[in-house]
């Protein structure tokens, strides 16, 4: 018998770190190795500017193209690896763990890439880590003070759209999201 969606929840965190270190190890490697330490200062500062940026309260930093990607496909694979495992169900996936690794070896240059551009931005992998540990807790709270149906039913277009897509398409997509977050940047 499956667990209530409400337990499942709360591991969800925990299993995006997991799933992140094995959908794209390399970029661990690629970034530690070209990425100069930030003081931990800056990078709680640097923190704090994309958590108020992916909860829509407009950035206080003003971010680059690639800053402004790597942020919004890094938010969109934690809510989409969030919808496979709480909404597989509801979207009529046999497993939605499988369509979420899927999806990580499809886009894998992508995520690589965001995920070194946040590094660097941070400063460190670790202080990536926590940001994608914030990005799902966000959205494992969402699912929690939603409810599974209401969370699924959201997230639904999005996942379905995004899931199976080609990579440029999901590119382009992240791409007009970059540009909205853009667009919201006042005097920069």
């Amino acid at each position: 018998m499956r667990a209530s969606p409400e337990p499942v929840s709360i591991l969800l965190a925990a299993v995006l770190l997991v799933v992140s270190a094995l959908a794209h190890p390399a970029a661990a490697d690629t970034a530690a190795a070209d990425t100069a330490d930030v003081p931990s200062f800056e990078a709680t500062t640097r923190l704090d500017a994309l958590e108020r940026a992916t909860r829509g309260q407009g950035p206080q930093t003003c971010f680059t193209r690639q800053e402004a990607l790597a942020i919004e496909t890094q938010r969109v694979y934690a809510e989409l690896l969030v919808s496979a495992l709480a909404c597989e169900r509801s979207y009529g996936l046999e497993d939605g763990y499988e369509a979420y690794v899927l999806f990580s070896e499809r886009h894998q240059g992508l995520l690589i890439e965001t995920q070194g551009t946040l590094e660097r931005y941070l400063g460190s992998q670790a202080a990536f880590d926590s940001y994608s540990t914030r990005l799902a807790n966000e959205q494992t709270q969402a699912l929690s003070d939603h409810g599974t149906t209401r969370y699924c039913n959201i997230h639904r277009s999005r996942f379905g759209s995004l899931i199976a897509a080609e990579p440029g398409s999901v590119r382009d997509y992240m791409e007009e999201l970059a540009g909205r977050l853009l667009s919201r940047q006042r005097g920069c």
